[in-house]
Formats: structure tokens, sequence, C-alpha cells
């Protein structure tokens, strides 16, 4: 096993490495709009998370499938991406 490697190699599409902050703002805002919402007016004023945090201000657009070396050019980079 230690010589497996991906069958989809999956990156993604902007710089930024992971959506770790934003998933962190976005749970706190959550947590602290619900915490007034239920002093206030109970347990059926609650929201859900898409209802506070809206996911397309985050950094990280998304990810992609990649699937041929030879489009992209840099057959090192794409061995990375085939790494677990």
């Amino acid at each position: 096993m230690s010589r497996s490697r991906k069958s989809n190699p999956v990156d993604s599409i902007v710089i930024a490495d992971s959506e770790k902050q934003d998933k962190r703002r976005a749970n706190r805002k959550f947590r602290r709009v619900n915490r007034r919402l239920l002093r206030e007016c109970g347990e059926d004023g609650l929201k859900l998370l898409y209802e506070v945090a809206s996911n397309w201000d985050w950094a990280k657009d998304g990810s992609r499938s990649w699937h041929s070396p030879y489009v992209y050019g840099d057959k090192d980079w794409f061995k990375k991406l085939l790494r677990k």
C-alpha cells in the first residue's frame, strides 16, 4: 500500500491551500447568531449554516479533476497530484 496512488487526481482551482480559516469564521458566525436568536426567539427562530454564512466569499473556489499530464505539460506536478 505504500506505493498506492489516487485513481482520480484532484486539486484546487486557485492558490488557496485550505478552507480551514473560512470554515472557522463561518461556524463562529453561525454559533454567534444562533446564540442570540435562541435567547430572543427560542428554538423556533434558529438559522441554518448556509443562511448565515456564504461560501462564495471563501478564498478557494472548489476543486477540479485533472486527467492527463500531457495536456498541461508539467509531469512532475501531475505525479504530485497522484500522491495520497
